[in-house]
Formats: C-alpha cells, structure tokens, sequence
C-alpha cells in the first residue's frame, strides 16, 4: 500500500483496507463482494484513506501473549478454589482428629479406672456374644453403668446398633413439635456415650429399626404411618420411601442379599421389597391362621441353623410365631410350637 499513486491505502464500508487497484479490479470483475468477508460492495463504496505514513505492525505475538495471559489467569483462579477447598477440608479433619484424640484418651481413662475387672468383664462379654446364648447360671453379670436421657416425652420404643459407625440410633417423637412434626431417631455415640443430633424421619410412631449389613449408613426404619423409609446416616437424609398403605410395625433386612428387606404389617402379612424395585413390594406372605401385628421381624441366614438349612424369617406376633422358609424363591409357613 502507498499514501498516493493509484495504490494508494483504500477501504471499503465493511472496514477492510486494500489497495486502490486492487480492489477497483476486483469489484469490475466479480459479483460485487467484499474478498475478505463476502458483504456486498460496489465501485462506490471505495473510499481513500489518507495518511501522512504507512507501516505495518504484526501483532500475532502480542494476540498470542494475551491468550496465554488469560489462561494463566483462569488456571490461577481454579488454582486457589481448589487450595481454599483443600484448607476447608484439612480444617475439618483436624476438627475430627482432636475429637477422636479426646474420645480415646477418655477410653484410656475409663480402662485405668475400671483396672482388670474392666477387661475381663468385657472379654467375658466378646465371648458369650460369639458363643452360644448365656445361661440363667453364667458366671457373667451384668452391672448398671449409665442411664442416657432421650426424650423428656418419652415415647422411646426401639433402637438399634450400627457397628461400622459405632453408633446407637433410638427412636423418639421430635423435640420441636410445632416446627417440625413427626417422629425420628436421636443417634448416640458409642464412644463416650453422648447423643448427638435428631435426625427426622417419620409422621407416626416408628415401631422397627435395622441397620444394614454393608458399610453404607444405611438405617431401615418402619412407622405408623404406613410407610418404610430408608435413610443415611452419612447425609442424613431420607434416600427411598415406600408407601405400604397399612401400618408397619416392623422390618428388617435379608442379609443373604442385602437388596432384599422385609416389613411386617398390623394385618399379620409380610411385605418382600427389593431394593431396586422403587414402587411396591415383590411379594406378600399372608399368614394362615393369626391376623395379629408382626411385633418383630429377623431374617435366619442360610445354613445358619441345622434345622432350617434353607434360612428364611422369623416373623414374631401377639399370639405366636412362624418361620417362612426360603427355597428357590418361595418362601412356606411353619408355625412355631411356643412354650404356654
């Protein structure tokens, strides 16, 4: 380009800067378009520019150094989120560590206090639970050692144990009825014996709490309500609800499969859900005879027991017992000869 002469700097309306000729060339002999970005243009649209000097600058470098820089920034800022992230992380572990630090050191004290007897009374105890039920002539007894206050209402009716957590959950009506209705379980700690938050979960009165036997935090819990709930320990939060229409008075899990639980109804019926079936329940066992509440629900594992190879549940009620024994996917009724 020239500053005069007949090439001198020329542009056209879209912004694009030629030669005069050049472009004058190229608008007689094409279909009246911009070469650079196709707008249309004509002879007319060519307007000179004039200057007192010319010169060409390459500013690719600069445009790259700008990319990089903008990059650099952005890495920088994910950068920092993620050391930010890290430090909130790091802050709560410690919190934990100190607090781990403080329930051990409380143990240690309770074990020099208690001296040998401690020990001993405890390994007595590991051994009755790992062998057969004590006898009423056991050399073992049992001492008081400390009551927990719950709920100052009451209405506590069962409990249960999660040994991966080391945690007790009990059941209770909640501690702010006008703000938060219902019922749900108050968990304690099994380390120092301390309770920690309620956590709700049900409408009604909860009659049946079963951890389950995988590592998850996994609490099954069955109410008045007429629904089985399953919640996490981990979030607290209520995870799947199904909604069984009748009263459940209790439940447990399957522990052949933990995809399986059980619920047992006021009308004496037990629910098969399947945990990957969120809808309804896969089966009903209606009993034969009692029409009674099942009270209390536990699964007997295959080859647990001589007498039922096959395993099954143990459905107890207000008038006896029955044992569903599982084989091939059916389960049949035996009832239970109970001592009057």
């Amino acid at each position: 380009w020239t500053n005069a002469g007949q090439h001198r700097l020329s542009a056209l309306r879209c912004g694009h800067l030629f030669g005069f000729t050049c472009i004058d060339r190229w608008l007689r002999g094409h279909a009246g378009k911009c070469p650079q970005c196709n707008k249309k243009a004509k002879r007319s649209d060519i307007v000179v520019l004039y200057a007192r000097s010319l010169k060409a600058l390459d500013t690719s470098e600069q445009e790259k150094l700008k990319s990089s820089l903008e990059q650099e920034q952005m890495m920088r800022r994910k950068a920092e989120l993620e050391s930010a992230q890290c430090r909130l992380q790091l802050q709560v572990m410690t919190e934990k560590l100190s607090e781990f630090q403080k329930q051990v050191q409380e143990l240690k004290m309770r074990t020099v206090q208690h001296g040998p007897c401690a020990s001993q009374q405890l390994s007595g105890s590991c051994s009755n639970l790992s062998g057969s039920l004590p006898s009423s002539q056991s050399q073992h007894q049992f001492s008081f050692y400390k009551a927990i206050s719950i709920s100052q209402a009451g209405n506590c009716r069962v409990m249960a144990y999660c040994e991966q957590m080391s945690c007790l959950v009990v059941s209770q009506p909640t501690p702010q009825a006008t703000l938060i209705p219902g019922c749900g379980v108050k968990m304690i700690s099994a380390a120092n014996m301390k309770s920690s938050q309620y956590v709700p979960i049900h409408s009604k009165q909860i009659r049946g709490l079963a951890f389950s036997h995988q590592s998850d935090g996994l609490l099954l819990s069955a109410a008045l309500d007429s629904t089985v709930k399953l919640t996490s320990l981990m979030t607290n939060t209520v995870v799947q609800t199904y909604n069984v229409g009748r009263p459940v008075w209790s439940c447990c899990w399957c522990p052949d499969d933990n995809n399986y639980i059980y619920a047992g109804l006021i009308n004496g019926s037990v629910l098969v859900y399947d945990l990957r079936n969120t809808n309804t329940f896969v089966e009903e066992l209606v009993p034969q005879n009692s029409r009674c509440p099942v009270v209390s629900l536990s699964y007997l594992p295959r080859m647990a027991s001589a007498t039922f190879p096959c395993g099954g549940i143990l459905a107890g009620t207000l008038e006896g017992a029955c044992f569903w024994e599982q084989k091939d996917e059916h389960f049949r009724p035996h009832l239970l000869p109970l001592e009057p």
